[in-house]
């Protein structure tokens, strides 16, 4: 199964053709998400995943006069994504976004505004929301053991309902999940970027702890890559 996943940068999605000094050769780094997808897909169904950022997917003219009013929101470059997903023969696309919310309304509104651009765009690309609550950290600070298995001793400085945990982004000191993960990340033994960090905790995390840490946004996440057809359903 070919899935397209559009998310913002490295941290999320990894990036491609990257020199590796050991082998001698350039290679994919993967972002969170495709370790995510991994433990989420169904041993039977083999996927293959491409990534593209957010801000090379855009509507052309045509498509821009042909959609107007144009969906709110996320929802402009959803649709983009799905002809871009139609044109090269995906199964399924995946949008992620941060809601940059904590706020059960909010997003919702957003999760609206991804699913009426999904919904105008072209049949064909199973379409799948990806829209952590309040950020992506929050699903990565969701479960414990993991935090315990990359050697974080003091697991109290880790929020306890990581979908409603915020602060000033532009303040280090708040509880903005960005830096919580970032506290979390210093205390512990992980080592590299950011994208290596969060690659290291989703390799340790269980979707299950996610899922019950954020009962919102991951869940519902989780349902969508069910109905999409490679991922096993939630267990309850």
């Amino acid at each position: 199964m070919r899935i397209l996943i559009v998310g913002e940068g490295p941290h999320d999605i990894g990036y491609r053709d990257a020199w590796d000094h050991r082998l001698k050769i350039m290679i994919d780094l993967p972002g969170w998400l495709q370790i995510l997808l991994e433990k989420l897909r169904l041993p039977t169904v083999p996927i293959e995943v491409m990534a593209a950022r957010r801000s090379e997917i855009l509507l052309t003219d045509r498509d821009r006069r042909r959609n107007k009013p144009l969906p709110p929101g996320h929802g402009e470059r959803a649709l983009a994504c799905m002809f871009r997903a139609a044109a090269g023969n995906y199964d399924v696309v995946i949008f992620m976004a941060d809601a940059d919310t904590p706020d059960d309304a909010k997003w919702r509104e957003h999760h609206k505004d991804i699913e009426e651009g999904f919904s105008r765009g072209p049949s064909g690309p199973l379409p799948v929301i990806c829209l952590p609550k309040a950020a992506s950290e929050s699903w990565l600070l969701a479960d414990l053991a993991a935090w315990k298995a990359v050697g974080l001793r003091d697991i109290t400085i880790l929020p306890n309902k990581p979908e409603y945990a915020w602060g000033k982004r532009n303040d280090p000191n708040s509880h903005h999940p960005k830096h919580d993960f970032e506290r979390a990340a210093k205390m512990s033994q992980l080592r590299g970027d950011g994208r290596g960090q969060r690659v290291e905790v989703m390799e340790h995390a269980e979707p299950n702890a996610i899922s019950q840490s954020c009962p919102v946004s991951f869940a519902s996440f989780w349902e969508e890559c069910a109905a999409a057809g490679f991922a096993a359903p939630p267990r309850p």
